[in-house]
């Protein structure tokens, strides 16, 4: 019985995986509702302000916004786009730093 709900449960998970593999491969397009902006101040050097673009996105029923790296890549901000930008470029290993606490 035990083995049964095993092979069940390992069943189910291996499904829920694919299913979220294919919906982030062939799911709904993104569309870009709108463009602007952000400026971004490292803590490091403040006095350097770098402006980034940004643009609003929807992606089936959700909206997000992003933010557009150094390489053209695009990063979604997570309610805070100017953070989003410096903790990933800026300031990348002060970032890791602050997480491995």
């Amino acid at each position: 019985m035990v083995r049964l709900l095993a092979l069940l449960f390992g069943l189910l998970a291996a499904g829920l995986a694919a299913y979220s593999l294919y919906d982030a491969f062939y799911g709904p397009p993104k569309v870009v509702l709108k463009h602007g902006s952000v400026t971004v101040h490292s803590i490091r050097d403040p006095g350097k302000p770098v402006e980034r673009r940004t643009r609003h996105v929807q992606r089936g029923k959700d909206t997000f916004w992003e933010v557009e790296l150094k390489s053209g890549s695009w990063l979604g901000c997570g309610g805070d786009c100017a953070e989003a930008y410096r903790r990933e470029e800026l300031e990348p290993w002060q970032t890791r730093k602050e997480e491995s606490r």
